[in-house]
């Protein structure tokens, strides 16, 4: 049985938790948040009646039935919490982006190497099915060399942070993160990249909505639009295909 502990205990979190309910061995001993009230809601839904409660990480890690941790604090907040688990000897789960600044990824990387703790990275698309599908017709040259991967995601999202750069790392780093990922899966390493970003919404702090263009050493290319600026209430949009000179492939989100 792997005995679990959470570090934030927001909206994330609990998606996580959905998750790990429908697992036979794993099961949520701890949680802690910088809000009691959210972290013994947190506890009192997935906690089994039995998770401790803190506002502090730092007094959950004391706790020997602690195997792992899932980081689930605001982007700003991954590299502390992250660093203090594997010093701490547990295993670290922490949501994408991994950090704000590749300095405190690698403070992270070299915290884990040194504790030998396990630390992986929320980077679904590398597991879902779908996407995996995708990358297998683009990778067997079902639709002709060079592809073209064209991608436009946005919403509103509720929790303010996401909208402030200084937090979130605004959305080609926040959210656009995944696109990265998959798409070193899919097309292999990239050539270069250019990218531009504006403001929609004035009560946001710095950029909340960028679009970039990648080029990659196969000859393939990635277009993306990312937004968390939309008007309230206004539906996500999504755009996600690839195009070649076999055939186009449309994928749904």
């Amino acid at each position: 049985m792997l005995n679990i502990g959470f570090i934030g205990c927001g909206g994330i979190a609990r998606h996580h938790a959905n998750q790990l309910a429908q697992l036979r061995n794993a099961r949520i001993v701890a949680c802690a948040d910088a809000s009691r009230a959210a972290a013994r809601s947190f506890a009192a839904d997935f906690g089994h009646g039995g998770a401790q409660v803190f506002t502090d990480h730092r007094q959950m890690l004391r706790l020997d039935a602690v195997d792992a941790v899932w980081v689930c604090t605001p982007t700003f907040l991954h590299a502390g919490p992250a660093i203090d688990t594997a010093k701490a000897g547990k295993h670290v789960f922490c949501e994408k982006p991994m950090a704000m600044k590749l300095a405190d990824a690698r403070r992270m990387q070299a915290a884990c190497v040194k504790a030998d703790v396990r630390c992986a990275i929320g980077f679904v698309r590398r597991f879902c099915p779908e996407w995996g599908k995708m990358r297998q017709i683009v990778q067997a040259g079902t639709l002709g060399s060079p592809v073209i991967w064209r991608f436009a995601a946005g919403g509103r999202p509720a929790n303010p942070w996401f909208r402030d750069e200084t937090k979130g790392g605004g959305p080609l780093l926040d959210g656009a993160i995944h696109n990265y990922d998959f798409a070193l899966q899919m097309l292999g390493p990239a050539a270069s990249a250019q990218a531009s970003s504006v403001q929609f919404d004035g009560t946001s702090v710095g950029a909340d909505t960028a679009s970039a263009i990648i080029n990659f050493a196969s000859g393939d290319q990635h277009t993306l639009i990312w937004s968390w600026g939309m008007a309230p209430g206004a539906p996500a949009a999504h755009l996600n295909d690839l195009v070649g000179p076999k055939g186009t492939l449309q994928f749904g989100m």
